[in-house]
């Protein structure tokens, strides 16, 4: 437990806590129309877009290559 609790206080000022509220899922519900990504992924690139820039978003989909560049994230994907 006290190794979770030193692994928690290392990263906590890097955390950002994003609520889900209806701004956000209006976003969402923007990108989803117009974007090739699912209603899950377009919510979390709704909520990535409220975070300080500048933003690294990491990608395994290729979907989401071009949506996160449109976004203006820079992308890291394999």
């Amino acid at each position: 437990r006290l190794d979770l609790e030193d692994a928690v206080r290392l990263v906590w000022d890097h955390v950002h806590v994003v609520p889900v509220d209806q701004r956000c899922l209006d976003t969402a519900a923007a990108l989803a129309r117009t974007q090739p990504v699912r209603l899950s992924d377009a919510i979390h690139f709704a909520a990535t877009e409220r975070l300080p820039r500048p933003i690294d978003f990491v990608t395994f989909d290729p979907t989401h290559i071009g949506v996160a560049m449109g976004l203006g994230f820079e992308v890291v994907s394999a």
